[in-house]
């Protein structure tokens, strides 16, 4: 089943038990998605080869270009888009900035570079770089967000502290087992690989279910106007993000050019979940009408299945034109 089918009948089933996935659910999904994440970076440590540094590393300006990217104008332009519309609904605007300011996801960049016949260490190395830098950047990008609100302010510490123990520990903890289980997770990888996205597709269930248990319009908690102009705006931002990073790469990376695009333009919803979690635990009273995990989530709930129909569709057009 395709990646479509599969979001479409996640959508469909929280649709019709949204009370069963949402924060705070029968599912307890919050605690779900936790273990999940752990999961997915602890396999993120035991695959840590040191082989693979060496070649991802052999191509250091394009690792340097990525970052800057995705931790300086990608949450430029953000802001500056947020900026444009003052009267927009304020969780949107906060949902839209933390998506620019995620890093990029480690299995479809990898996954993409390959397809593409260039380099995936190349490619796994830049987006595991790109997660261990936006564990300490995307909270400082966060807390200077709200910093220029006038509704109230985010410290650093208190976002960085769960975000460390829910991304870094288990990294380094998987690091520290390669010696005894790293043999047995390379045996293993598809498996761990399908695992890993069926914890991917469990956060994005829990997001539409926490979205569906929402009242939107009539009065409720979100205007159809705000879902909508959102769901606009995630999509201008997914075409500005992949034009940007297509048309540099081609002319500054011609020999990466796809993994350059695909390590830069795509984000990571297992290491946004546990940020989004943190962001809450931080938030309360502080948005009218309140912010939600689903809220946080929905910029992304639309971009992941599109970057990956964009991605699909660029690697289509490269291979019949080559």
């Amino acid at each position: 089943m395709s990646t479509v089918a599969i979001v479409g009948l996640l959508l469909i089933v929280a649709f019709l038990f949204p009370e069963l996935g949402r924060k705070g659910g029968l599912l307890a999904s919050q605690n779900l998605t936790q273990a999940g994440v752990f999961f997915i970076f602890l396999g993120m440590g035991l695959s840590l080869k040191k082989e693979k540094w060496r070649e991802g590393f052999r191509s250091p300006l394009l690792m340097i270009h990525l970052l800057i990217f995705q931790f300086l104008l990608s949450p430029l332009i953000g802001w500056g888009m947020i900026t444009l519309f003052p009267s927009m609904d304020p969780r949107m605007k906060f949902a839209l900035f933390f998506l620019t300011a995620l890093p990029t996801t480690i299995s479809t960049s990898t996954v993409f570079s390959q397809k593409a016949g260039e380099n995936p260490a190349l490619a796994a190395i830049a987006s595991l770089s790109s997660n261990l830098f936006a564990v300490f950047l995307t909270p400082l990008w966060i807390s200077l967000y709200f910093a220029d609100r006038s509704f109230g302010s985010l410290p650093y510490l208190p976002l960085l502290k769960p975000i460390l123990l829910n991304l870094i520990v288990p990294a380094l903890l998987g690091a520290l087992l390669r010696p005894l289980f790293g043999s047995f997770f390379e045996r293993n990888s598809r498996i761990i690989s399908k695992i890993n996205m069926s914890i991917v597709f469990f956060i994005l269930y829990a997001a539409f279910c926490d979205l569906f248990a929402m009242k939107i319009g009539g009065g409720g908690e979100l205007s159809v106007k705000a879902l909508l102009f959102s769901i606009f705006l995630t999509v201008i931002f997914l075409m500005i993000s992949h034009g940007l990073l297509y048309w540099f790469g081609k002319r500054v990376h011609p020999a990466h050019s796809l993994t350059f695009l695909f390590s830069g333009a795509q984000k990571s919803i297992a290491t946004g979940a546990p940020m989004a979690l943190a962001v809450l635990a931080q938030t309360e009273g502080l948005f009218p009408g309140g912010l939600t995990y689903g809220l946080i989530l929905l910029p992304f709930v639309i971009y992941h299945p599109a970057q990956i129909i964009l991605g699909s569709w660029i690697l289509k057009k490269e291979s019949s034109s080559t």
